[in-house]
C-alpha cells in the first residue's frame, strides 16, 4: 500500500530515496546481466545471490562510467546533458559493459589473461570442488 505525503502528489514514495537508490544501484546490475546472458548461459543465481550480483555489477558500473557525470557536474552545462550523462551512466554503459563482458566471456579471453599472470579461477562446478570423485563413488 503506498502512502501518500502530504504534497508529494500521485507519485507517492516513488521520490523516496529507497526508489533512487534501488535505480542507480540495481538497475544498472540488471541491465549488465541480461545483455551478458545472451553471450553467457547457465548461470542464474535467485535470491540473495542475485541480489547481491545486480548491487557489484552496478557497483562496477560507476568507476568504469561515472567520471561522465564527474566531468558533467563540475561543468556548466545545460540540464538536458546532465540529463543524457545519467542515461549514459544508468542505461548505455551498463549495456556496452554486459555486451563487452559477455563477448569476453564466450571468447575466453578473461581466462586466458588469467593464465597470463599465473591465476587459475575456479568455475562453481561440483567436479571443480572435489564433488566428482564421490559421484564416482556411488
Amino acid at each position: 500500500m503506498v502512502r501518500f505525503a502530504r504534497g508529494m502528489g500521485w507519485m507517492g514514495n516513488f521520490l523516496s530515496l529507497d526508489a533512487y537508490v534501488a535505480f542507480v544501484f540495481v538497475v544498472p546490475g540488471y541491465i549488465i546481466t541480461s545483455f551478458r546472458a545472451h553471450f553467457i548461459t547457465d548461470q542464474r543465481l535467485d535470491g540473495p545471490d542475485y541480489f547481491v550480483r545486480l548491487l557489484t555489477l552496478s557497483a562496477l558500473n560507476f568507476p568504469l562510467s561515472g567520471w561522465v557525470i564527474y566531468l558533467v557536474m563540475n561543468s556548466n552545462t545545460d540540464l538536458k546533458i546532465r540529463a543524457l550523462a545519467w542515461g549514459f551512466v544508468l542505461l548505455a554503459a551498463p549495456a556496452i559493459i554486459g555486451f563487452a563482458s559477455g563477448i569476453t566471456s564466450k571468447a575466453g579471453w578473461l581466462r586466458k589473461i588469467y593464465g597470463w599472470f599465473g591465476l587459475s579461477p575456479h568455475p562453481r562446478d561440483s567436479h571443480c570442488l572435489g564433488l566428482s570423485v564421490l559421484h564416482d563413488i556411488w
